[in-house]
This record gives structure tokens, sequence and C-alpha cells, in this order.
């Protein structure tokens, strides 16, 4: 009996140190990771950051603007319109969308979805770095409120300047979810023509083609659009009411600026973007053409013929990275036949 006590004791022991011991292996291998909001900021200081035979890229400090200038015909795209960058300062910069830049974010905790821009949000108050990459720059946006960082490369190439969002850019440290991100929403945008004009527009690939004009209607009325690049999965039941929808059939964008024209074509990611468009904003002047970057998978649940969307918690593995070529147009070919003929040799062959 004595000896079956202390069999049993010692087993007792091992048990606790085996224990003890498994403790300390696990809460070594646990992500202590946290969000640094002390994180001190390091920028490049304006100025020329890259420079090649077609383009000049500009790096605004203090507004975290980034402008491109093209050597073809001197036309300056800007992810900030930019007639409004140089009409204002960083003390008089109006309290709506055109202060959002270079980075706006779509963010979800609960049931709740909200936006947050990089301006408010981060530039405003310092919170972003840059560094200098080959050929352009990396901007990383610190996100305080909800614990996350953003990071965004705008680069050029020989007949192109890109913007690039990497997802192993994205990090996440709170419990607030980033849906989507759009990159340099403004990059893209014409100040508002008068009511009636067909000079300026903005081009989607809806169907055949279609072409939504920036004049300031008489009624003040904006007009908007958005959907999913390549559509929907027709092998899904839709609850919805029953209505025309037509595809975005390609992946690439533009707007016409006068005797200038901008192309965008998704070179890579386009299977998880979307494309947004607003024209004839009385608000805030402009109209504007954009895509956005879903980085969170997401399932409709449907349930007594209404749905809601149940979202992951973590950017999706394998996603591709989100990369925009943006291609100057001028003279005769800043319309849209000139967008779809830039289109011919840059579009993907295959969509990754």
């Amino acid at each position: 009996m004595k000896h079956f006590k202390k069999f049993l004791a010692l087993i007792c022991a091992l048990c606790l140190i085996f224990g003890a011991l498994s403790g300390c292996g696990s809460s070594e291998t646990e992500n202590t990771e946290v969000y640094d909001i002390n994180k001190e900021m390091v920028n490049l200081d304006s100025g020329v950051i890259a420079e090649n035979e077609n383009f000049v890229l500009n790096w605004v400090k203090d507004r975290a603007v980034v402008t491109v200038t093209s050597k073809k015909d001197g036309a300056v795209w800007s992810s900030t319109p930019v007639d409004y960058l140089n009409s204002t300062t960083v003390e008089n910069f109006a309290s709506n969308e055109l202060i959002n830049s270079l980075l706006s974010l779509v963010c979800r905790k609960g049931e709740q979805t909200f936006t947050y821009y990089a301006s408010t949000a981060c530039i405003q108050s310092g919170r972003f770095s840059s560094e200098k990459i080959d050929n352009g720059l990396r901007v990383s946006f610190y996100f305080d409120e909800i614990e996350s960082i953003i990071g965004l490369d705008i680069y050029l190439e020989e007949d192109a300047f890109k913007v690039k969002v990497d997802p192993e850019n994205i990090k996440l440290y709170g419990e607030t979810i980033i849906t989507s991100v759009t990159p340099a929403p403004f990059m893209a945008s014409v100040k508002n023509t008068a009511a009636g004009s067909k000079d300026s527009y903005v081009v989607l690939p809806s169907g055949s083609g279609a072409l939504m004009y920036t004049d300031l209607r008489s009624d003040n009325k904006s007009r908007s659009y958005e959907a999913e690049m390549f559509g929907t999965d027709p092998t899904i039941n839709k609850y919805e009411s029953p209505q025309r929808e037509i595809p975005l059939t390609m992946p690439f964008y533009g707007i016409k600026n006068s005797n200038y024209a901008l192309c965008a074509i998704i070179e890579s990611g386009a299977e998880s973007t979307g494309l947004s468009v607003k024209t004839g904003d009385p608000l805030i002047g402009y109209s504007y053409v954009n895509s956005y970057y879903n980085v969170i998978g997401y399932e409709k649940i449907f349930a007594d013929s209404r749905h809601r969307s149940q979202y992951n918690t973590q950017v999706e593995e394998g996603l591709a990275p989100y990369v925009v070529g943006y291609y100057c147009l001028s003279g005769e070919e800043a319309d849209y036949t000139g967008m779809v003929g830039s289109t011919k040799n840059t579009l993907p062959i295959s969509i990754k």
C-alpha cells in the first residue's frame, strides 16, 4: 500500500510538472504583437521622388499628396485634384470628400459598417510615414482608432504610373475589420462642367461601354453608380426585387478632362474589385471614378426572403495584390475610343 501511495504521488507530481511546462510553451507561441500607437513617423521631404522619360512623380509631404506630370502633354494628375490642392492649405482644407486624398476604408465592427478617410484619421494628425521604393514611394497610414496599418505604393513604369496595395501591407490589430480599401479615390477626377456640356465624362465597361457626363445639372442632383467587377455569381438565388443588371465586363475605367484623358487598367486583383462613380456632385464640385479593393471575404446568409452579409475576420489568404496602371492620353486620343485602344495591349490576358 505504501508503494502504491508513493507511485500515485509520483504520477501526480509528474502531471503537475508537465502541466506547468505545457503552460509555458503555449504562452511562448501566442501572438503578442500589438499596435504601437507611439510609433515615430518618418517621412520623405517634399519634392520629386521619381522621374523617367515620360513622367515625373512628386510628393507633397504636409498634405500626403502624390502628383504625376506627363512629359508628353504637361497634364498633371493628382491624388487630390490639382487645382483644389493649389488653392488650399493645410489650415483651410475644407471638411468634405476632397480631403480624402490617398486612401479610404470601409470597416465593420459587429453589425455596424462605417468609412474612414486617411486624411481625417491620419494625415491631419501626422500619423503616416513614407519611404522610397524602386521608381516611387510607399505611404503607410496608421489608423489609431481602429488599430490598423495600410501601406500604399505609387511608382512609375515606362508607359504608366501605378498604384498598388499588397495584402501583406495590410495589418489588423484591433477588433475592427477592414472590408475594402479605396486607393487614390480622386486620381481620376475632373471639376464639374457647365450644365449640358459634353467636354468631360467618365468611361465605364458596362455592357458594350457607357459614358457618364460630368456636368452640374440644373436640378443640382449628382449621379452615382457602383458595381462589382464581372458581376455577381449567376448560380446563387436572388431574393431582392428584380432589376435590370448589366455587369462590368472588363477591368478598366477612365475619365476625360477636356483635351486630356486618363485610362485606368486593373492589372492585378480585378476579381476582388468594384467601381464607384459620382458625377456632377454639387457639394464637392468634382466628378470622379475609382476602384475599391475587397480584402475580406463574406457570404450572404438568406433567411425568410432576407439576407445579411457574414464577413470573415482576416485578410483573405492568397489574395492577389491590387495594381492599377494609369495611362495618360491627350489630343485625338483623349476620348473613349482612345481609352479602349490603350487597353488593347495592356489588359491582363488572364485575371489572377
